[in-house]
């Protein structure tokens, strides 16, 4: 069976999230061994995730739920915004569409243009 578990440090603003598997002799007719490689494998599972918000683009209410992404992933810049998306100003201005949709639609009109 898996399990997975989240924790977050208030002070950083990151979330860790770890999954682990166990079996029982039940399950599979094998126990987990104390092998330190394994040991090794599950540290190399640690996932840390920083909370998102669109980088490039300016315009936009935050989204309404909380959104992160991988600490790695937030490492790297994304592109310019060079598309100049068109749309009625009252989805961008009454928030009907949050930030981070609006950028997932700019990157992707802009994708289609190149």
């Amino acid at each position: 069976s898996s399990s997975s578990s989240a924790t977050t440090n208030p002070a950083s603003s990151t979330t860790t999230s770890r999954r682990s598997s166990s079996s029982t002799s039940e399950e599979d007719g094998k126990q987990k061994s104390n092998n330190p490689s394994e040991e090794q494998q599950d540290d190399e599972e640690d996932i840390t995730y920083t909370p998102y918000k669109p980088a490039k683009l300016k315009y936009g209410k935050p989204h309404p739920d909380k959104v992160v992404e991988n600490s790695t992933l937030s490492a790297v810049a994304p592109p310019d915004i060079t598309y100049n998306v068109v749309m009625p100003a009252n989805i961008i201005y009454e928030g009907k569409l949050s930030n981070s949709q609006l950028e997932a639609i700019v990157y992707g009109c802009q994708r289609h243009m190149v």
